[in-house]
């Protein structure tokens, strides 16, 4: 009795099943120059027919592309049993850093919950900055914070030039290992009002997307 329900349960899921994909999560750790990623998601038709009445990636980063397509180069929406496939996706790095994930989001005809294919891309960060905002409240005293700088790349990566947009957090760049780690210390003029600020920051990277960086200074209100 128990193998009948197990085998009754097992059809019933291969009817239920449509679109099969060999996996919903694809992981790639990026090169540093690399500017963008093409990853495939292979999927079978079982159980029942499928048919794609919309695909999407939400994100501007990512899109998205299904094939083989049709003979008259069309995008291929309707699939029988027994069909193969793949979803493509083509992920730009931007300015991205760290690990990333984007979704492309399919809706299928008679299916309500869309299938999500996820692409999880971990970028590198050769000039790795902590922490990206320093922060000071209103009426505080108006004490010295730093942002550290570690260079995590085979090669030293020098910061050749650097600006800041205000005149209240006056800063200093200290180079620790010239090229692969830095200090910059801040310590604002006044906390007495909300500001804030900004500093650019130039290296001699090779890879123009490692180039340029920016960090924050902020004086805000505390919340309660």
């Amino acid at each position: 009795m128990k193998a009948a329900i197990l085998l009754i349960f097992g059809l019933s899921s291969l009817i239920n099943a449509e679109m099969v994909f060999k996996t919903k999560l694809v992981e790639i750790t990026a090169k540093p120059d690399v500017t963008e990623i093409t990853v495939e998601f292979p999927f079978e038709i079982m159980g029942s027919a499928a048919e794609i009445i919309e695909y999407e990636a939400p994100c501007t980063c990512l899109t998205a592309r299904v094939e083989p397509l049709n003979p008259d180069r069309s995008t291929k929406l309707r699939w029988d049993i027994g069909e193969n496939g793949r979803i493509f996706g083509r992920f730009k790095m931007g300015n991205f850093k760290g690990t990333v994930d984007k979704a492309i989001v399919l809706k299928m005809k008679g299916v309500d919950k869309p299938i999500q294919l996820v692409v999880r891309v971990t970028i590198p960060i050769l000039f790795e900055i902590q922490p990206s905002t320093l922060k000071w409240e209103i009426g505080e005293t108006p004490t010295e914070k730093t942002f550290k700088i570690k260079v995590n790349h085979d090669q030293p990566i020098k910061l050749i030039e650097n600006s800041g947009t205000s005149g209240n957090f006056p800063y200093e760049v200290k180079a620790i290992r010239e090229g692969w780690e830095y200090e910059i210390k801040v310590k604002p003029s006044s906390t007495e009002k909300p500001g804030m600020g900004m500093i650019r920051l130039k290296t001699d990277c090779a890879i123009k997307r490692h180039e340029r960086h920016q960090v924050f200074v902020v004086v805000k209100k505390e919340r309660k």
